[in-house]
Formats: C-alpha cells, structure tokens, sequence
C-alpha cells in the first residue's frame, strides 16, 4: 500500500511541473492573452463619461467610466484622483481590489454612496454602481478628475468647471456634466454638456442623454402611434412623442388642444432635451382626466441659445376602440 502511494505522488508531482512547463510556454510565446497587460487597462479603453460635482445636499458626486474598448476590461486596481493647483495628483482613491469586469460598451457609476445616487436619479441595475470606501474631493465650482491604472499612468483626465453648463439654466445643482462623444478628448470643455431634464439630469451608469448619434432623417419631431387608445388593455395605450435634434441645448415646449382650439393640456414646460428624447402623453388632461375621445393638435415649439426655432403642428386621435 505504501509503495502504490509513493507511486501516485510522483505521478501528480510530474503533472505539476508539465502544467507549469506548459503555461510558462504558451505565455512566453504570447498563446495566453491577458487583456489590458499586467499594467491594466491602456488610454483609451476606459473613458471618463460623466460627472457629477455638485450634488444636492442629500446626494453624492459620482464619476462614470465607459469601456470604449471591444472586449471586457478588468477594473481593479484602478484610481480617481484629482489635482492640486501645482498639477501634481492628489487623494488617490483605488476603485476595488477585486478582479471585476466592465463588458465593451457599457457605463460604470462610482461613488461612495449608491443610495445618495439612486435617491435622485433613475438607475438601470445594482451592478452599474460601484460603491468606493474613499471617494476624491470634487468641488462644486471648479476642479479635476483624473482615472489611473494600477501603474499610475493616467487614463483620461477632464477639468471641470460649473460654466460648461447649458447657459438656459440657472440652478445647476444635481445636474451632471456628460460627455458628447468619446471620440473627442475629455480635455475639451465643449465636449460636455449638462444632462437632459427629460432624463432626470443625470444618468448614472447607463448611457449619456446626450451622447453623439446620427443625425435624424426624418424630421425633428414623429408621434406614433396617430390613433391611440388610453383604455389601459396594453396596446396603443399611450401617444409617443419622439425629439431628435441635431446638437444639444434645444428647449421643448408642447401643447394639446381639442378641436376647437382650447388648450387641454400642457405637457412639456420649458423641459431641456439630448439628441434624442421621447414624451409620452397618456391621454389625459390638466386636471387627469381621460380626455374625450376625438381629434387633438399638438403645438411643439423648440428654441436654443443661438436664437434657432421651430414650431411642429401634429395631430392626432384619440379612441376609446380600433
């Protein structure tokens, strides 16, 4: 018996040092890829997407990260900094220690308070925000955010201030700073933008509302369906209103009159839009209401900074069946 043990032994130990032998081969040789190298992620594979620097008093600043690469980026190891007047980076903050991947294309929200995130602003799943122990000092007037790999070489880097701001708005508190395309570096200020009312003002983890997309083709403004019936059966229940422009800072106003002319109901006020947003109406009125059914026009006015306008007259039905 013990002879066969001694036997079994040197069997594994033989196996061992072959496995060890064949994995130091086929890394010699390049055959096994480690994504990022030992070093982490490289510049441009992991961006800064959005930022939010001056939260409400109950709120948190958070900084999102978008994986611009084609294939999924390991996070840990990696840092949020920002800077001190002399430009030398300070309150290093490691995002986790724990091997995590961020799949290509998609955002990450980091903070040091996923509760004073989600309290304000809409989140698409638990695993778009990472929670942080330490978070770096973003202030509300002016400051820097600087994303590190493991080596301390720096990822991207944007410097921030509260006048990149949409000048339409008055109170830019709670509202993020995102960027427009991720083909431009995040060292240009005229590459963000405040975040869309229409989206809550922020978009923690999921896509930018105001990131670049093509430009419409169809006009600025379609609703569908045209006939429509808010009778709560699940189809055709509610009028979709979509909005594509082809720059940011447009101001979308809508209206609804019944037929002869008397306003029903005011359902876009003033509401800041991204390149693309949709505005939905239930079918019911000032008061919520279910209006009756018949013909309504739609006044959809749009205006910019720049002094551009234009006025969109739709019209559509109301039914109580098809």
């Amino acid at each position: 018996m013990g002879s066969k043990l001694v036997i079994i032994l040197i069997i594994f130990q033989k196996m061992a040092v072959f496995i060890y032998i064949f994995i130091f081969l086929f890394h010699s040789f390049g055959l096994i890829e480690s994504k990022g190298g030992e070093s982490g992620p490289v510049k441009s594979e992991l961006l800064i997407s959005e930022v939010l620097f001056n939260p409400f008093p109950e709120g948190c600043d958070f900084v999102e990260i978008y994986n611009n690469s084609g294939h999924a980026v390991d996070i840990s190891g990696l840092f949020l900094a920002t800077r001190e007047a002399s430009k030398a980076l300070k309150q290093l903050t490691q995002l986790s220690v724990y091997q995590q991947y961020l799949a290509p294309g998609a955002y990450l929200a980091v903070t040091i308070s996923p509760e004073g995130i989600r309290r304000f602003y809409k989140t698409r799943c638990e695993e778009c925000l990472l929670k942080t122990q330490k978070f770096p000092t973003f202030t509300d007037q002016a400051g820097c955010v600087v994303l590190l790999n493991k080596n301390l070489e720096v990822l991207d880097e944007m410097n921030y201030d509260e006048g990149m701001h949409d000048q339409l708005i008055s109170e830019v508190e709670g509202i993020s700073l995102e960027r427009i395309s991720f083909t431009v570096a995040a060292s240009r200020k005229d590459n963000w933008h405040s975040a869309a009312k229409s989206a809550g003002f922020a978009t923690p983890g999921y896509q930018n509302s105001v990131v670049e997309v093509a430009a419409p083709t169809a006009g600025m403004v379609s609703v569908d369906p045209v006939v429509f019936t808010p009778n709560g059966d699940g189809l055709n229940d509610q009028l979709n209103i979509s909005v594509k422009t082809d720059d940011l800072g447009w101001i979308l106003n809508i209206t609804i009159l019944n037929c002869v002319g008397r306003v029903v109901r005011n359902l876009a006020n003033n509401v800041t839009t991204g390149r693309s947003d949709q505005v939905v109406w239930d079918g019911l009125d000032g008061g919520f209401q279910k209006v009756q059914p018949g013909i309504y026009i739609l006044n959809i006015s749009l205006f910019n900074r720049d002094g551009r306008h234009r006025k969109v007259r739709r019209v559509c039905v109301v039914s109580d069946r098809l």
